[in-house]
């Protein structure tokens, strides 16, 4: 069962217990950081070299870093299939965090606040992921306890996805 190290006060711990929540992930949690400790021992910077939370284990897999946890989680999957039966899993391809970040601004002014991703291309041209918000865009966070809480600023990385499919 995949276990998680980190206190739920924890900014960066709340963003994979809501992964687990919405993906449906059973995990066992174990209080780490500040008044817990738990991360200054010689244990735990033996799997996590900077002392920090989140950390995971997934069957003897540790990852840290809320970031690469959520990706990882995301793509993670289990198939049981009936016996002597099958079934198609679609390919997952992770791509690296686009570079540009774009804090947005809930308070701001302007008509439209713009995120725009890194230019990339290939064969079939070039393009640039591109968000608009218009003023007044806001955003709530629904917290494991089931409150929730104003979120006082957004950064947003603008990515392009290309699925192709090979001819059969």
């Amino acid at each position: 069962m995949l276990k998680i190290w980190g206190r739920i006060n924890s900014i960066n711990v709340q963003k994979v217990l809501w992964c687990c929540g919405e993906l449906e992930l059973p995990f066992d949690r174990v209080d780490a950081g500040m008044q817990f400790g738990v991360n200054n021992t010689l244990e735990y910077k033996a799997l996590n070299p900077n002392a920090l939370v989140p950390m995971i284990d997934d069957s003897g897999y540790i990852l840290w870093e809320s970031q690469a946890i959520v990706r990882y989680l995301t793509v993670q999957r289990t198939l049981a299939p009936n016996w002597q039966d099958y079934e198609t899993l679609s390919d997952v391809v992770m791509v690296p965090l686009d570079a540009n970040v774009k804090t947005i601004d809930p308070n701001s002014s302007e008509a439209f606040q713009v995120v725009r991703g890194s230019e990339s291309s290939d064969k079939d041209g070039e393009r640039q992921g591109t968000l608009l918000f218009p003023k007044g865009t806001d955003a709530t966070m629904e917290l494991p306890n089931g409150q929730t809480k104003p979120v006082d600023e957004l950064k947003l990385r603008a990515i392009i996805e290309r699925h192709s499919v090979a001819p059969k």
